[in-house]
């Protein structure tokens, strides 16, 4: 437990440190969790040696067209990349192995990028929203599941999990934006919508725990307990981050569309 804190502890300090920076070293922070998480994945699965350069080819080309405003032209590349190279390893490397690793490199870069999005976009109280949504929904089903759960959410895939837990973790997640939004208001004149940020926590938190089951489910799979060990007694950079990835193309979209104001 004292390892778990202190590692939240200095986790917090650096997180906030980045956050609050100039956009440029925030967008490198992304990348290195990004590149971070995707070498994480390739381990877990055992991918292939060529299939991990394809990955990481894949996920430079998506960076720098995110970071470039070419997003599609990046994507159409990268599809070509996938799309030749399946032939080139043909009978070496399962196709099976070549487009799921495709799909979860694609799916962790362009999630995650929308993160920088909402940075560049709109600003550190909006990004920080991403990261409330998702850690206050892991933090309220925890201690509901803990005290009240009964009733298995998915027991093939995390046992732990309950619907009490799952029900707890979108009611702390609204009760904790609906606050977050009085703080904005109250000290910072933001201005912003009590019923929109409920919403948003509403919708956010659900698939924030969509996200932490899909990890479950690659995890299971594979046998391993976490994706990786850079984090004492947490895990992984993608056991950390699997909800925030779910987390912020919703926010991000929500804001675009419907905004908070």
């Amino acid at each position: 437990m004292l390892q778990r804190i202190l590692t939240s502890a200095v986790g917090l300090v650096v997180f906030f440190a980045v956050l609050f920076s100039s956009k440029t070293v925030f967008g490198i922070g992304i990348c290195v969790l990004i590149f971070g998480m995707l070498y994480e994945f390739y381990r877990t699965t055992s991918a292939k040696s060529a299939v991990a350069a394809l990955g990481v080819v894949s996920a430079a080309l998506l960076v720098a067209g995110s970071f470039f405003s070419a997003v599609r032209e990046a994507i159409v590349l990268s599809v070509l990349l996938y799309m030749s190279f399946s032939v080139f390893l043909y009978k070496k490397v399962d196709f099976k192995e070549i487009y799921s690793s495709a799909f979860i490199t694609w799916y962790i870069v362009l999630f995650m990028l929308t993160i920088v999005e909402v940075r560049y976009s709109y600003g550190v109280y909006e990004t920080l929203l991403i990261f409330i949504c998702a850690w206050i929904t892991d933090t309220s089903a925890y201690f509901t599941g803990v005290f009240l759960g009964k009733n298995k959410l998915a027991p093939a895939i995390s046992p732990k999990k309950t619907i009490e837990g799952s029900i707890g973790g979108v009611v702390g997640t609204m009760f904790f934006c609906g606050l977050y939004m009085l703080i904005l208001n109250s000290f910072f004149h933001y201005g912003g919508d009590y019923f929109k940020i409920v919403v948003l926590g509403f919708i956010a938190s659900i698939l924030s725990q969509v996200g932490d089951l899909v990890a479950s489910a690659i995890k299971r799979e594979c046998g391993v307990k976490d994706f990786g060990t850079i984090f004492p007694g947490h895990g992984g950079i993608l056991d950390r981050f699997d909800s925030v990835i779910f987390v912020a193309p919703v926010v991000f979209y929500f804001i675009s569309y419907i905004g908070l104001r």
